[in-house]
């Protein structure tokens, strides 16, 4: 604590001490001043008291009306100051209450005494009337008495209180006159005696410091202007260590410095190095766009010297076409909106020919942070360019053969269908079909069908790898009345489709959605076991799944099942159920692609819970239409 601080608080703990003991002293003055008026009126009540009693004998002997009235104004000026009594104690209470008792039953004896003695000839000089005149002013004396006992004691019992009061007042100064003059030596001990030994210390320390020992520091006892006096000699004590610095110091900083600019020089030279040999361009250009230094490759690259790059700008070597992205680009990076970019582009060739390049281009700014260098780094990309362009086109080829091959070969298996139903319906109307027969012209119908399918689930794949999938909002009442309408190819099998009415549930899908669950339903019954009954279950219901609604859709079967190791890899290309049915998978793949396109998810699980042999449920999660 400062000295400063330390002397405010001593005055104002002085000052507070004045103040509680004036304080103190008013408070007594007041209470001892309310004493000495209640004991003027108790003076006062017990002269009234003997008064009243004189008065109260020459009214009995003479029976005048003028010592009624004289009598009459001296109660009232007793009754006032009776009233005028205020104590503190209960005992002092007690005292008081029994005085006003008395003098109400004295006004009671003297108000008989007078209505006794209305008739004012009357003259009381018969020994009945002694004997009356005996028993009233033993009457009255006993309440003049009664009050002047009272009186006494309670002016007795008000003296006392007064000096308790100067007492106790003197031993609350004494005390605070105590304690502030043991603060007073205290504050002298700590504040002093701390400030005669700093003032020493400082002293010690000056002659050290003055001695050469510029390493000694002045430690201060506490934190005073002393102290930082002492810190003030201290900091320049290190200020004049620091100027004084030896010579081995300089010369260290100096070596320091030849080393610095020569790994300065070297890093120079590998900078110079990897600029003139790097393999791709390497070009710097002023703010405005003009070139001020380019490396071997970027001459290469453009077919300009580094002379003549100098005499052009940026833009000059751009292809017309994507100029105005590259001017667009460049001014967001020097107004600081992006710090760089990456764009392929066309450059002009100084020959008129142009290239590809792939082009990375960062600013480098001043110390106040305006643009000073443009900095280019460009890839001869034309290889690579016209390689995607060619793969382009004969992706775009094979994709156009895939169309044609696609639907040529889905009219080839329609009609080869037609052909084959209809002899078998006509061996059946003639009565020659045989049992082998059938088999024989079943089985290519099937293998037709099977063939037609796989078609169009390649090209509908195709088309999804190509153009993406895009979604909106599908009623499923719809999908599923359609899908009942649906024809299955079930050749023998007794196959028996359950798909209750769907209410109008909206999700996030698109058309090829019934291609979802007409892939599922084929599915079953291309894969079941055609020697007992095939049961397909259909239904929907709303889940809240992570706080998202979806509709969850179910397509199970009592079929031969999946087993467990093959539930995870039947939606990928060319994987399949353990199953006698031929094909390539893709059924089940494209349900994949499409549901995982609408942000939904799909699954297969055990229609029974531990045992894959009693069937098989797939779950299709679609996402809800938000309302």
């Amino acid at each position: 604590m400062k000295i400063r601080t330390q002397l405010i608080i001593s005055i104002v703990i002085f000052c507070s001490a004045l103040l509680i003991i004036a304080a103190t002293m008013l408070m007594t003055d007041q209470q001892v001043s309310q004493l000495n008026r209640q004991q003027e009126l108790v003076t006062n009540i017990e002269l009234g008291a003997g008064e009243l009693g004189y008065l109260s004998n020459d009214f009995i002997l003479y029976n005048e009306k003028h010592q009624l009235d004289r009598w009459s104004s001296k109660y009232a000026e007793f009754s006032d100051d009776i009233s005028k009594l205020s104590v503190n104690t209960p005992e002092q209470q007690v005292l008081v209450n029994n005085i006003k008792a008395s003098q109400q039953r004295l006004k009671s004896v003297f108000d008989d005494v007078v209505l006794t003695l209305q008739d004012e000839n009357q003259v009381l000089y018969s020994s009945d009337d002694k004997a009356y005149i005996q028993i009233s002013w033993s009457r009255l004396a006993v309440q003049t008495r009664s009050i002047l006992f009272d009186a006494s004691r309670l002016s007795q019992m008000l003296e006392e209180q007064e000096n308790h009061v100067k007492q106790t007042n003197n031993m609350i100064i004494m005390s605070l006159l105590g304690a502030f003059g043991a603060f007073i030596l205290l504050d002298y001990w700590l504040v002093f005696g701390g400030v005669i030994k700093s003032i020493g210390d400082l002293k010690a320390g000056t002659k050290i410091i003055g001695s050469g020992n510029l390493d000694h520091t002045i430690k201060a006892r506490k934190v005073d202007e002393i102290s930082e006096l002492a810190d003030a000699f201290n900091e320049m004590t290190t200020r004049l260590k620091n100027v004084t610095a030896s010579k081995a110091d300089l010369e260290r900083e100096i070596a320091e410095r030849k080393d610095a600019e020569e790994a300065l020089r070297e890093s120079e030279e590998k900078f110079r190095s990897a600029f003139a040999n790097a393999a791709i361009g390497f070009a710097m250009a002023a703010p405005d766009g003009r070139f001020v230094d380019a490396n071997p490759a970027y001459c290469m690259i453009t077919g300009y010297s580094i002379e003549e790059l100098r005499t052009q700008m940026i833009r000059n070597l751009i292809h017309p076409d994507d100029l105005e992205e590259n001017m667009r680009l460049i001014d967001r990076m020097l107004t600081g909106e992006i710090p760089d970019f990456v764009i392929e582009n066309r450059y002009f060739r100084k020959d008129g020919t142009f290239v590809w390049v792939r082009k990375s281009v960062s600013v480098v700014r001043n110390a106040e942070g305006a643009p000073q260098w443009i900095i280019s780094l460009i890839e001869n990309i034309t290889e690579r360019k016209l390689a995607d362009e060619r793969l382009k086109e004969a992706k775009d080829q094979a994709e156009l053969y895939v169309d044609l091959m696609g639907h040529d070969i889905n009219n080839m298996n329609h009609s080869a269908t037609g052909y084959l139903e209809l002899a078998l319906d006509t061996l059946k109307m003639e009565g020659n079909l045989r049992p082998d027969d059938k088999l024989l012209l079943e089985k290519p119908i099937q293998a037709l069908i099977n063939s037609s399918r796989l078609i169009d689930n390649v090209r509908k794949l195709q088309k999804l790898m190509t153009q993406g999938i895009k979604t909106r909002p599908v009623d499923l009442h719809q999908i599923f009345e359609e899908l009942g309408r649906l024809s299955y190819y079930k050749g023998e099998r007794d196959v028996t489709i359950n798909i209750p009415p769907v209410p109008h549930y909206r999700v996030e899908a698109n058309e090829l959605l019934s291609d979802v669950f007409n892939n599922l339903i084929s599915n079953a019954i291309k894969h079941s076991d055609g020697a007992k009954s095939l049961i397909i279950d259909v239904r929907v219901e709303p889940v809240i799944e992570d706080g998202r609604s979806y509709y969850k859709c179910t397509v199970e079967d009592n079929g031969p099942g999946i087993p467990d190791a093959v539930k995870d890899k039947i939606f990928y290309r060319f994987q399949r159920g353990d199953t006698k049915a031929h094909g390539k998978g893709l059924g089940l793949f494209l349900v994949r692609t499409l549901v995982e396109g609408y942000q939904g998810k799909v699954w297969a699980e055990d229609r029974v819970p531990g045992d894959h042999t009693k069937g098989v449920r797939f779950i299709v999660m679609l996402p809800a239409v938000e309302k």
